[in-house]
């Protein structure tokens, strides 16, 4: 069994709020799941994406992503991983307003290694994919609909060819039909890779092929 994420005895708390502790004992997805990860808002999901993304650090146990302890490499290094193997997609996106969209998605292929080749040849397949088109790209993310953000949002968090993605509360802002058409394009275009999926809201999981409730992590 290939595993994407595997946890045990993680133990954190922030310094300034004693009051949070977050302990998971033992926690294993395998590679190329789809999982939904549910729970109440302000429980500690988010900062268990931060721990597992290397964003944050400062814990007790261990967290092995694609097989790399976190814990055993530097900052720098940390970030290097995360810019090779690891997808990010936001609540609010994230897009810096005052760049064109294909700026944005550029920005996020500027700290990846990755092949320049093979990520023009993604890029191309990925906005034709999302219907973006080259007048849309060139708009700031300031000029564009929230849709249009989103689909620049998932573009960027695959455009590295990440083996894991995090989606954090993505669709939290949208109706509907907006949110199931991005789940449904994330999950299309994430095919061969590991998806974490994030929501307060149970209704979302019928799109994902393994569901776990934050709780049940803490028991």
């Amino acid at each position: 069994m290939e595993l994407a994420i595997n946890i045990k005895d993680l133990n954190f708390s922030w310094q300034k709020q004693s009051m949070f502790k977050l302990h998971i004992s033992r926690w294993q997805v395998e590679k190329a799941q789809h999982l939904f990860l549910y729970g109440k808002s302000g429980s500690g999901k988010s900062t268990l994406l931060n721990l597992l993304s290397g964003v944050v650090s400062g814990y007790s146990g261990s967290i092995e992503i694609l097989g790399q302890d976190l814990n055993s490499i530097s900052a720098a290094k940390r970030d290097q991983f995360r810019a090779n193997n690891v997808g990010m997609i936001f609540q609010q996106f994230n897009l810096l307003p005052y760049l064109s969209g294909l700026q944005n998605i550029q920005l996020g292929q500027y700290f990846s290694s990755s092949n320049s080749d093979s990520k023009q040849q993604l890029l191309e397949q990925l906005t034709d994919k999302l219907q973006l088109s080259g007048s849309l790209l060139a708009q700031a993310a300031s000029e564009m609909s929230v849709g249009q953000q989103q689909r620049v949002a998932v573009v960027r968090a695959l455009i590295n060819q990440p083996q894991l993605i995090i989606a954090d509360e993505p669709t939290s802002a949208l109706d509907s039909e907006l949110r199931d058409h991005f789940i449904q394009l994330l999950l299309e275009c994430a095919q061969q890779s590991t998806v974490i999926f994030v929501s307060h809201d149970k209704s979302l999981a019928n799109h994902f092929s393994q569901q776990v409730n934050f709780a049940d992590l803490l028991a």
